[in-house]
């Protein structure tokens, strides 16, 4: 349903068309050079600027306060305590 409705003022063809030039202008990277994309998003360049850069250090900042409550409250208040290590492991 939600596909349908995202592309729903689109042909099949526009969006083939978008995914093709997406693949070749890129950066289309493998799952294995995710270094390489975090290495640019922490570089002075417009690819690193603060806009691109905030969204992962929130997640960050999350991720380190969710496993200091765990670690020393032995559980996050409101959350089961076996999702939540299986989160904060993930």
């Amino acid at each position: 349903l939600v596909l349908i409705v995202i592309f729903s003022d689109q042909t099949w063809q526009a969006v083939l068309e978008a995914t093709r030039i997406r693949t070749a202008i890129g950066p289309s990277m493998s799952w294995f050079m995710e270094p390489n994309r975090y290495q640019a998003l922490f570089s002075p360049t417009p690819n690193g600027s603060l806009a691109r850069r905030f969204p992962v250090l929130l997640l960050l900042l999350c991720l380190g306060t969710c496993l200091v409550v765990l670690l020393r409250r032995g559980g996050i208040p409101g959350a089961g305590l076996g999702p939540s290590r299986r989160l904060i492991g993930t």
